[in-house]
């Protein structure tokens, strides 16, 4: 009776083992070919020959720093931009039209390559009766209403929540999540290949400068 007890036990434990294995395998097998499709969509993009440049605030990929910072003097003598608390230019934004989205500030960081914005990063901070989670749920569905439905969704490195993007010729949008605020990113797709082909060539031209010098 024990012995049978046991296989029992034995087997109930390889099947449940399978059943794991096999749907961790089903579930990397999923991603993977999302990834793949997603890869696809970029490159279908892009050898469009669409240029989309418009992104937040009437900014606009492209433009040059000295563009960049009329464009900034423009929006604060609108008053829509404000200096914070912190001393840094900010935009008070609504998501929502409940607590939860109001009064939201937004903070932006932009990066240049070859002296012209390939990427503007917005920082969106939710208010004390929201949560970075939410606001970044609010930002998906607020995208959505405007370009449709996102082109792709993947695990944020936070492991509980996804990273979404939306491709629309060069131009690409990604909402995430982080530790106290949830994040905006306007990439110009064509700049990042370009930036990283020179980083890594850089990289390779540092590397073997550095194994002549052994």
């Amino acid at each position: 009776m024990q012995i049978e007890k046991n296989m029992t036990k034995k087997i109930t434990f390889i099947v449940l083992t399978l059943i794991l294995v096999f749907g961790c395998n089903q579930a990397e097998k999923y991603e993977k070919e999302l990834e793949i499709a997603f890869e696809k969509k970029i490159e279908s993009e892009l050898n469009s020959g669409i240029r989309n440049d418009t992104i937040f605030l009437g900014y606009t990929l492209g433009m040059n720093k000295k563009e960049f910072s009329k464009k900034t003097n423009e929006l604060r003598k609108e008053k829509k931009l404000y200096v914070n608390n912190e001393s840094t230019l900010a935009y008070k934004m609504t998501i929502d039209d409940n607590a939860f989205g109001k009064d939201l500030e937004a903070t932006f960081s932009p990066e240049y390559y070859n002296e012209k914005l390939f990427k503007l990063g917005v920082s969106v901070k939710p208010t004390k009766y929201s949560s970075p989670e939410l606001t970044q749920l609010q930002l998906v569905r607020l995208f959505n209403d405007k370009y449709g439905l996102y082109d792709h969704f993947e695990k944020s490195i936070l492991e509980t929540t996804n990273n979404y993007y939306w491709i629309d010729g060069n131009r690409q949008i990604e909402v995430v999540c982080g530790f106290n605020d949830a994040r905006i990113f306007y990439t110009d797709l064509l700049a990042e290949k370009e930036s990283d082909t020179n980083k890594e060539l850089e990289q390779e031209k540092e590397l073997n400068k550095t194994k002549s010098d052994l």
